[in-house]
């Protein structure tokens, strides 16, 4: 048996109103992602409130900060032997991580550090 095919011819306006629902999703979208950056301006700026004034004692080995561009991650070692994955270890901030979203195949899951993240600061900024 043979299927049957046919040809469909989208006109004008069904063009529009494919492109103008694409639009209206997209808005939608960037809304949503608007108001959860809101939300977290708005959770940081209360905890800035909450934080109270800095202390002018704060010395720079008291604060842990971590270099975006040295972390390394269990996926970053997976194949290297014992005495470099030391070594790396050692002078290389390392962040364990584990799998999230269960309801992908274990193979698929990104791995993330929930505790602790970091941004890239351009070096000619700031760098340690």
């Amino acid at each position: 048996q043979h299927a049957k095919m046919s040809v469909v011819v989208r006109t004008s306006l069904d063009i529009k109103v494919l492109l103008s629902d694409v639009k209206r999703k997209m808005e939608d979208l960037l809304d949503e992602k608007k108001k959860a950056v809101m939300r977290l301006k708005a959770a940081a700026q209360n905890s800035m409130k909450n934080y109270g004034a800095y202390t002018n004692t704060i010395d720079f080995n008291d604060v842990k900060y971590y270099n975006a561009k040295k972390v390394v991650i269990e996926t970053d070692l997976k194949n290297m032997d014992n005495d470099t994955k030391d070594a790396i270890k050692e002078t290389i901030n390392y962040l364990p991580t584990e799998p999230m979203w269960s309801f992908k195949k274990e193979e698929m899951r990104p791995k993330l550090n929930v505790n602790l993240s970091s941004i890239h600061v351009p070096t000619n900024i700031y760098d340690k």
